[in-house]
């Protein structure tokens, strides 16, 4: 029998101290959800809470998470009392910066020695870190590893990156292939941090049969330890600090080109992968990866008018069955790196679904959509399309009507204060209020034989209401039409 159904935490410990049928029943659920620590004083009453009770409260523990500074001796010698205990958990998220693990000698050992550990995330990981996962004896699932900043002296607030602080023959030891390479046999998702520019050895030193999805946050990478390491990847998701570049991509374009002929030329003597289904993340760190296998389902978060110089070369390489696109300007020209052209190049013959998103800012306020969406029709027309998602959504910048901010005042005759008059709608704005989605949706469906569903939404301008249309192909090839309306979720005059 539950008495805690539906209470908080709060009124579930004052509840406790009502009767001792109630305290000990309340521990399991205090418990069930996870802790969090951030203060040393909540580190304290959290060994005292646990080792009461005949300690017999840690079975109930399957979440911790433990982001703060470095605590005392004395309260780190108690939790690593605590944490040798610790034989039901589960989860693990923890500061793993090197100042925070030397906090108690026994720390790192009593981390690396928890067997029932199934999930781990560790930020700012340094070399006690690296030292403390080769020491694991978990057999983790899923692993979050982000290599933090090196502080190069006491009280240094910025630091180093950490692979820029390791000498060159130390590198092959910290390569994230060989630091968890005690996790090898049971390892099915890794998601890995770091950044320097580091051109790291690739001499994996295991192979992980079971891992399928890795998100890699690094600098001009290079593959050949992954696709050796990870031999049945099926998804992988990359991030470099490029998408973040405020200079333009044209600075580095030789760069970019280097790697990417690096990473082709490795796969075309070595091989690739031969399972992968998935890449999400930008364009860019796409081309950089220069695959040369098939990869069915690609998802581009955000491309933006530099990207677009990638997409045929991406395209043409992935060969996807299914592309998302978020867009962030009108790239609906004739040019051979707009994205009419880019749907008729070989490799998007075999596209079976296509959903854009497509972000108006400020910058395009002149575009028309109706000649943009027009353009965009004869290259559907070439494809295969079983399935089209189209969203036009405006900036909430487009609109430059200031906001008061502050209720409007009563004037001393009694009556209100003006409402602010809005700004005069922008030319395209006035195309996508003229924009028909139901319409454009109907010459999708003639223009693309296979095609069995179409949804379009087209949003504003401004506070109108969302519209929305899905067409989908019926029994006798007739097309059964849903039209909806939906209000904005948000003020027109609010900022990204």
């Amino acid at each position: 029998m539950s008495y805690y159904g539906g209470f908080d935490r709060r009124h579930i410990s004052r509840m406790m101290r009502t009767s001792s049928t109630l305290y000990r029943a309340g521990s399991k659920h205090l418990l069930k959800d996870g802790v969090l620590l951030s203060e040393e004083r909540q580190l304290r009453s959290f060994c005292r809470f646990m080792l009461a009770e005949k300690q017999t409260r840690f079975r109930y523990l399957r979440q911790l998470t433990l982001i703060m500074d470095r605590p005392s001796q004395a309260v780190a010698k108690k939790f690593v009392y605590v944490l040798k205990r610790m034989a039901h958990l589960e989860s693990l998220h923890l500061s793993a910066d090197d100042e925070f693990l030397n906090g108690h000698p026994d720390l790192c050992d009593a981390i690396s020695g928890l067997a029932s550990l199934r999930r781990l995330h560790a930020d700012d990981a340094g070399k006690l870190a690296c030292d403390m996962l080769k020491r694991s004896c978990s057999k983790l699932v899923s692993l979050y590893l982000n290599f933090g900043m090196v502080p190069s002296f006491p009280g240094d607030r910025y630091g180093e990156f950490f692979y820029n602080t390791l000498d060159p023959e130390d590198l092959p030891d910290y390569h994230p292939v060989s630091v968890l390479a005690a996790f090898a046999p049971t390892l099915e998702e890794l998601i890995v941090e770091y950044e320097g520019n580091v051109r790291l050895p690739h001499q994996p030193h295991a192979v992980y049969p079971r891992l399928r999805k890795l998100h890699l946050k690094d600098d001009y990478p290079f593959l050949r330890p992954y696709i050796d390491a990870f031999p049945n990847l099926t998804h992988i998701t990359l991030h470099t600090s490029h998408c973040e570049l405020s200079v333009p991509y044209e600075d580095h374009e030789e760069v970019f080109w280097e790697i990417r002929s690096r990473n082709e030329g490795d796969q075309l003597v070595n091989g690739s992968w031969q399972h992968l289904e998935e890449y999400r993340g930008p364009v860019l760190e796409l081309y950089l990866l220069g695959l040369t296998c098939p990869v069915p389902h690609l998802y581009f978060p955000r491309i933006a008018d530099q990207d677009l110089e990638f997409l045929p070369d991406v395209v043409d390489s992935a060969r996807p069955v299914e592309l998302r696109m978020n867009i962030r300007g009108d790239p609906f020209g004739d040019t051979e790196d707009e994205l009419p052209a880019v749907l008729r190049r070989p490799g998007c013959s075999f596209l079976r679904k296509l959903v854009l998103r497509v972000e108006i800012p400020p910058e395009y306020e002149e575009s028309d959509i109706q000649i943009s969406m027009d353009n965009l029709l004869p290259s559907l027309q070439t494809l295969a399309l079983h399935h089209f998602e189209l969203t036009l959504e405006p900036n909430r910048l487009l609109n430059p009507t200031p906001r008061r901010g502050r209720p409007r005042l009563t004037l001393p005759d009694g009556s209100l204060e003006p409402p602010i008059t809005p700004a005069p709608l922008f030319p395209v704005e006035h195309s996508l209020e003229e924009f028909n989605p139901l319409d454009y949706a109907q010459r999708v469906f003639e223009a693309v034989p296979f095609m069995k569903e179409a949804l379009v939404v087209v949003g504003g301008p401004r506070a109108a209401a969302r519209r929305v249309t899905r067409l989908e192909r019926g029994e006798g090839e007739a097309t059964v039409a849903t039209n909806h309306t939906e209000i904005m979720d948000y003020a027109p005059w609010a900022s990204d």
